[in-house]
C-alpha cells in the first residue's frame, strides 16, 4: 500500500482486545509527535458536513459509533467506529485464483483510490476487524481456498493489533503532518493479489482541531458524504388511468445522490415503466399493485407499494329524446353520450327507469311516472354522468277526448274529423282503431285529422309528448255504407181505422230517415214511423229520406193510400173433392157490421156465409173441378154511404 506512516509517528504502547458489554473490540494507545501536548490533547470531531465522495466506485457507506464503545477521552486513548456498507457488498468475480483481500483505508479526500496499490500484511496496508471482533485482514484466508462472497456489513475501524499485541495501524495518522484537520475519505476496498483495486465503498468525514476541548479526543458520526441523503418516495402511493385513455404518472423520490427508481410487478396490458414514469392506453380495468425501489446508494433503498388503478370511463350524457312525456311514465326515451355502455342505472330525477337496450353511445329506456323537469343521469362502473339542461327530461298531462264530429264515414275513409278534448296540441299520433290518421292541424283543445280506411266502430286516441288519451263512447268512430232502403214504397190505410208504416233502410251506421210531403188529416211522421187513424180517402204521394253520414242522404218516393174498405184477402186454398173445406174472406176498414156477396155461384158443395166472410162445405161432383174466378164484394154500413171494395179471387177445385 502506496499510503505510508510518517517516520515521526511512534507507536508509544502496546494493545490488546478486550471485552465491553459481552462484546470485543479493538483498541489500542496511540502518540503522535505532531499532537502530543503536555498538559491538553487537541480533540478530533468528525463534522456534520463534508463533500460528496470522489473515490466510491460501488457505492456510499455510513458510519456510526458501535454499539457499547466510547468516544476517546484523553490523548492517551484510541477508539473505533462502525461502518455499514450498502447492501449485498461483495467482491465482485472474486475466486481463489484471483485471490482478493480486503483492506480498510483512511486517505485525505480527493485521493484516487484506484490508483493506490495495496499489499498484504506485514506491509503498511490496514486490515479491519468486524463488530464481534473477528479479524479480517489485511492477511485474507480466502486466499486459494474459493470465493469471497460477502463482505461483513458492520466492523470497526481502530489501531489493530497483532497477536504479539504489537498494533498494526493507527487508523487516524496516514499522513505526515502536525494535524488531522481536514477531510478524509474512509472506506474498504478489495484489492487482487497485485494490489489493484477491483471495487470499493467509502463515506467522507470531516475532523477538526478543536482547541477549546480539554477532554481530549472526541467524535460525532455522520451518514455520508456532504449533503447525501438516503431515497425516499415523494410522489403518491397511488394513480388512477382510465381504460382506452392515455396516461401518465412520474414516480419521485429525494435523496442525494439522485434516486434510480425500479419497478416489479404486473402491470395491465396497454401500460408500461420507463425512466421512472408509467404511462400508456390500458385496455382492462382492475386493480394492479406494483412494487418500487428508489436507490442511490445510501442505506438500504426506499421501497413503496404503489396501487394503479385502471377505471372505466365516466359517461356523459349529450342529449335525451324526447325531452318530455307523460306524467304516467311509460315513454321510450334515447339517450345519447359517450361511455354509457353497461349501465348499471338510469334515473329520471331520483326514479329509476327500466333500460331495454344499451350501447358506448346510447341508452334506451323507459321513463317512469313522476311530475315536474329532472335531471337524467346515467350510472356506470366509470361513475355518474354530469347533468347539464342537455339532460332534462320535463313530465307533462296527457292527452285527453271528449268527442269526435262526424261520429261516422266511409269504409275507403277520407273524412276529415274534429277531434276535441285537453291537452291536445303537438300530438305525434292520431289512430283510428290501430291504423294512423293523417293530421291537419292540432291545437290544445282541438286537432283535424282525416280519416283513414276501414271497418267496424272503432276508437279514436290522441298520442302526445303526454301519453295517449284514453277510450270512451265519446271518441269512437265508425266505419259504414250509403244507406239503402229496404222497406216498401207504398202502404193503404182505411179511413176511420189506425194504420201504421215504418220505413226501413241499411247502413252502418243505422239511417236516420225523415219524411216530406203532404199527409192526410190523422196521420203523422214521427220517430220513423207513419200511424194515425185517416179521416179522408185518396192518393197520398210523399218523401222519404235516409242518411247516416256516409256519401249523399238517399230518398225513396212513396204512395200512401187512404180507403173506405178494402178487402185484404188476396188468395184461397185449393180444394179437394169429397173433402172437407174451410176458408174465410178477410177485409178492412168499414163501418159497423158487413156483407159479403159473390157474383157468381161457388163450386156446387161449397158456400159464403155472407155476415163472416167464411167459405166452407164439400165438393163432391167430378165435373166441378177447375179453377173458378169469383169477384167477392164487401160492403159496410157507412152512413150518408155505404162502403163497399171488391176483388176477383180464385178458387181451385182439385181433384
Amino acid at each position: 500500500m502506496s499510503i505510508t506512516h510518517a517516520a515521526s509517528q511512534r507507536l508509544a504502547s502496546r494493545g490488546s482486545f478486550r471485552t465491553r458489554g459481552g462484546r470485543i473490540v479493538a483498541s489500542a494507545k496511540f502518540a503522535t509527535a505532531g499532537l502530543v501536548a503536555a498538559t491538553s490533547m487537541t480533540a478530533l470531531v468528525v463534522a456534520e458536513s463534508a463533500p460528496a465522495s470522489a473515490s466510491t466506485l460501488n457505492g456510499i457507506a455510513s458510519i456510526a459509533n458501535p454499539v457499547g464503545q466510547a468516544v476517546l477521552t484523553s490523548g492517551a486513548s484510541a477508539t473505533a467506529f462502525t461502518v455499514t456498507l450498502p447492501p449485498q457488498a461483495a467482491c465482485d468475480g472474486d475466486t481463489a485464483s484471483h485471490g482478493y483481500h480486503v483492506f480498510s483505508y483512511l486517505v485525505p479526500s480527493g485521493t484516487a483510490v484506484t490508483s493506490v496499490t495495496f499489499h498484504p500484511f506485514p506491509s503498511t496496508g490496514y486490515g479491519l476487524v468486524d463488530n464481534i471482533g473477528t479479524y479480517y485482514g489485511p492477511v485474507n484466508t480466502a486466499i486459494g481456498t474459493g470465493q469471497v462472497i460477502s463482505i461483513p456489513n458492520n466492523f470497526q475501524w481502530g489501531p489493530l493489533v497483532a497477536n504479539d499485541g504489537v498494533p498494526l495501524s493507527t487508523l487516524l495518522y496516514t499522513g505526515s503532518g502536525s494535524s488531522a484537520s481536514g477531510v478524509w475519505e474512509a472506506g474498504l476496498v478489495c484489492a487482487n493479489t497485485s494490489g489493484v483495486v477491483a471495487d470499493n465503498w467509502n463515506t467522507e468525514v470531516t475532523f477538526h482541531a478543536n482547541a477549546g476541548d480539554a477532554n481530549g479526543f472526541s467524535w460525532t458520526a455522520v451518514p455520508g458524504p456532504s449533503g447525501s441523503s438516503p431515497a425516499a418516495f415523494t410522489s403518491a402511493a397511488s394513480t388512477t388511468f382510465t381504460k382506452g385513455s392515455a396516461g401518465t404518472f412520474t414516480f419521485t423520490a429525494s435523496g442525494n445522490p439522485t434516486p434510480t427508481i425500479t419497478e416489479s410487478g404486473t402491470l395491465p396490458a396497454g401500460v408500461t415503466f420507463s425512466g421512472g414514469v408509467l404511462s400508456g392506453t390500458p385496455t382492462v380495468t382492475g386493480t394492479f399493485p406494483i412494487i418500487l425501489t428508489a436507490s442511490n446508494g445510501i442505506e438500504t433503498p426506499a421501497k413503496q407499494n404503489f396501487t394503479l388503478n385502471v377505471v372505466t370511463a365516466a359517461p356523459t350524457v349529450s342529449s335525451i329524446s324526447p325531452t318530455s312525456g307523460s306524467t304516467a311514465g311509460g315513454t321510450s326515451v334515447t339517450i345519447s353520450g359517450t361511455n354509457l355502455g353497461s349501465a348499471s342505472a338510469v334515473n329520471f330525477g331520483v326514479t329509476p327507469a327500466t333500460i331495454t337496450t344499451d350501447s358506448a353511445t346510447s341508452i334506451t329506456a323507459t321513463s317512469p311516472s313522476g311530475t315536474g323537469t329532472v335531471d337524467v343521469t346515467v350510472t356506470t362502473a366509470g361513475g355518474t354522468s354530469a347533468t347539464s339542461a342537455a339532460d332534462q327530461y320535463t313530465y307533462v298531462t296527457g292527452p285527453s277526448v271528449t268527442g269526435i264530429a262526424p261520429t261516422s264515414g266511409p269504409t275507403a275513409g277520407g273524412t276529415s274529423v274534429t277531434i276535441t278534448g285537453t291537452n291536445l296540441g303537438s300530438a305525434s299520433a292520431v289512430t283510428f282503431g290501430a291504423t294512423p290518421a293523417t293530421i291537419t292541424t292540432d291545437s290544445a283543445t282541438s286537432i283535424t285529422a282525416t280519416s283513414p280506411s276501414g271497418t267496424g266502430t272503432v276508437d279514436v286516441t290522441v298520442t302526445t309528448a303526454g301519453g295517449t288519451s284514453a277510450t270512451s263512447a265519446a271518441d269512437q268512430y265508425t266505419y259504414g255504407t250509403v244507406p239503402a232502403f229496404t222497406s216498401a214504397v207504398s202502404t193503404t190505410f182505411v179511413k176511420g181505422s189506425g194504420g201504421t208504416f215504418t220505413p226501413t233502410a241499411s247502413g252502418p251506421p243505422t239511417p236516420v230517415i225523415t219524411e216530406s210531403g203532404a199527409l192526410p188529416a190523422g196521420i203523422t211522421y214521427a220517430g220513423g214511423v207513419l200511424s194515425g187513424t185517416p179521416t179522408v180517402t185518396g192518393t197520398f204521394p210523399i218523401n222519404f229520406i235516409a242518411s247516416n253520414g256516409i256519401g249523399s242522404p238517399v230518398n225513396q218516393s212513396f204512395t200512401l193510400t187512404v180507403v173506405s174498405i178494402e178487402i185484404t184477402t188476396t188468395s184461397l186454398p185449393t180444394a179437394h173433392l169429397n173433402t172437407a173445406y174451410s176458408a174465410s174472406l178477410t177485409e178492412l176498414g168499414g163501418v159497423g157490421a158487413v156483407k159479403w156477396t159473390k157474383n157468381v155461384v161457388l163450386p156446387k158443395g161449397l158456400r159464403l156465409n155472407a155476415a163472416t166472410g167464411a167459405i166452407t162445405g164439400t165438393v163432391n161432383k167430378r165435373d166441378a173441378t177447375g179453377t173458378f174466378p169469383i169477384t167477392f164484394t164487401v160492403t159496410d154500413h157507412g152512413r150518408p154511404l155505404k162502403h163497399h171494395a171488391s176483388a176477383t179471387i180464385g178458387i181451385t177445385v182439385s181433384a
